[in-house]
């Protein structure tokens, strides 16, 4: 019995060895992977751009996409300009400025609506995806955010950038200031234009200083085997 006790003993220490090994050698035939995984993006230049002036488009400020189709707001002229996403423009645009907003700059859509903000009176506005006002909008001044800019969402939450006033505000998509802000002063913002976000991240333009800015985003969750 003792000879048979110490040669099952012996048996469970090789197949706990082999353990070990597999995981060790399965960890490292990953790395591949967990670099893919782990590596954050970088802002790499890709070489490709396409003109937006050709076809009156001359001051492009807020950009949103659905995978098909691209929509750039501009700011001198009070519209939105469709392109595919190879930069061809659809010969298809809607006016802004019948609704009220004469200065569109951030633009934001979910698979129903397109919603804009005003910089020059501190709104935003909600337009059908055909380019039909609806009738609906919120201000934004009444919360601090006087020079609203970029908007993105999430389906529950709006964040608009401020302009002049370096922060972030967040509201319900009802418009309603949730009360919450962050400040983006303290990175070296000077004058927030554009914003978007991922879940993980918010990345946020500066005009003058033609940088973006990455925080971490509404959803930040540790990622397993990155740290």
């Amino acid at each position: 019995m003792k000879k048979i006790s110490v040669l099952f003993l012996s048996v469970l220490v090789i197949i706990a060895l082999v353990g070990v090994i597999s995981i060790i050698a399965a960890k490292n035939s990953g790395n591949s992977w967990r670099e893919a995984r782990c590596v954050d993006p970088i802002g790499s230049y890709t070489g490709f751009s396409f003109d937006t002036a050709g076809i009156g488009n001359d001051q492009p400020l807020g950009i949103t996409q659905n995978g098909k189709y691209l929509w750039i707001t501009d700011g001198s002229d009070a519209e939105v300009y469709q392109y595919l996403t190879n930069g061809t423009y659809t010969g298809f645009s809607f006016d802004t400025a019948v609704s009220g907003n004469d200065y569109p700059v951030g633009i934001t859509k979910n698979d129903k609506y397109f919603w804009i903000t005003d910089f020059n009176n501190a709104e935003v506005y909600r337009y059908l995806a055909n380019g039909t006002y609806t009738g609906f909008s919120f201000d934004t001044n009444a919360s601090g955010n006087n020079e609203p800019t970029g908007i993105t969402q999430n389906g529950k939450y709006f964040w608009i950038a401020g302009g002049n006033n370096p922060k972030v505000y967040q509201y319900w998509m009802n418009g309603t200031y949730i009360g919450s802000s962050f400040d983006t002063v303290t990175s070296g913002h000077d004058f927030e234009t554009g914003i978007t976000q991922n879940g993980k991240y918010f990345w946020v333009v500066d005009l003058n200083d033609a940088e973006v800015y990455r925080y971490s985003g509404p959803n930040l969750i540790k990622r397993i085997f990155c740290d």
